[in-house]
């Protein structure tokens, strides 16, 4: 079951099976440290951030209430989330988008009977999986100690995950890029790459949302500046969405179809009246562009819709 569960994980996060099983080892090390009381001491963090029920809602495979990153954030600290990241090689915004994905997934797999299971639960269910050989394409090999940090329980059981993350990386990270390369060029035919001259009109600028179109409104923004989106040459996007900051990828033809792949966004509480989720999901729907008299419009699927942004004048 983590074997799905990593999968799901990482194509919704849009980053390597590696990475997510090199999260999850970490998570798991978390929630099994001695030191911090073990598993009730996990739970305790939650209770103390004032979202203990949110935890508890997962026991027993219930699909319970929706964590955030902002949540994540409040009961692990952002030390813990940072030693994470670095662990895992990603930013922290995407290492607490990962675990808010896959901390109720765990609890529930790890709570079939409805009762919290003791460290030891914990560590037989999750060997079975990291003490698993891993698939060719996310083989990484000889480990680098993990256990200066770990707590000694753990060592054992989340030795092969440090194996399988830290082995021949620079192979995986080749093959990553050609993995990449051959999955845009599928998609699209011919896509933004570096080096090309495909969408150079929507490349290298911040665009700013300055209204939406649809059957059923026409509305424009007051505050475009604080609703911002870049594509790079790389195939990266940078988002402002009010209070909240994200990246992510994207692919784009030479016909112009514009594909925005999932966002890791923080999730804080922007103001009452703010369009960040909108704006977010909005973006995550595009499916084609169009640059007009310095304007920049983004539609979305079928009639439903079309975003208007205009050029950053710096």
């Amino acid at each position: 079951m983590l074997d799905k569960l990593v999968i799901e994980a990482a194509q919704r996060l849009n980053v390597t099976t590696a990475t997510v099983s090199s999260i999850l080892g970490s998570l798991i090390g978390t929630m099994t440290n001695e030191r911090t009381g073990g598993i009730n001491g996990f739970v305790d963090s939650f209770r103390r951030a004032g979202v203990g029920d949110y935890l508890t809602s997962w026991i027993g495979g219930k699909e319970g209430k929706p964590l955030t990153t902002s949540h994540v954030e409040r009961a692990l600290g952002s030390t813990t989330i940072e030693k994470i990241a670095n662990t895992s090689g990603v930013s922290a915004a995407i290492a607490s988008a990962a675990i808010a994905f896959l901390l109720p997934r765990v609890i529930g797999l790890l709570t079939p009977g409805g009762t919290l299971p003791t460290n030891q639960d914990v560590l037989k269910t999750s060997s079975k999986y990291f003490n698993r050989p891993a698939p060719v394409s996310t083989r990484l090999a000889e480990p680098r100690s993990s256990s200066r940090w770990l707590p000694w329980a753990t060592v054992a059981a989340l030795a092969l995950a440090a194996f399988l993350v830290m082995r021949d990386r620079p192979t995986i990270q080749r093959r990553t890029l050609a993995a990449d390369s051959a999955r845009v060029v599928e998609a699209a035919g011919s896509v933004a790459l570096p080096g090309t001259r495909i969408a150079d009109d929507l490349m290298g600028t911040t665009w700013h949302w300055t209204g939406i179109s649809t059957p059923q409104e026409t509305r424009t923004l007051d505050t475009p500046d604080r609703y911002t989106v870049r594509f790079d040459s790389a195939g990266r996007v940078t988002v402002r969405a009010d209070c909240n900051r994200g990246t992510g990828t994207y692919t784009v033809s030479s016909d112009r179809r514009l594909t925005v792949n999932p966002l890791a966004l923080t999730r804080a509480m922007c103001p009452p009246g703010s369009m960040s989720d909108r704006f977010a999901a909005h973006l995550s729907r595009t499916t084609r562009y169009e640059v007009r008299n310095g304007d920049l419009y983004l539609m979305l699927p079928g009639d439903s819709g079309t975003l208007k942004l205009r050029r950053s004048p710096n």
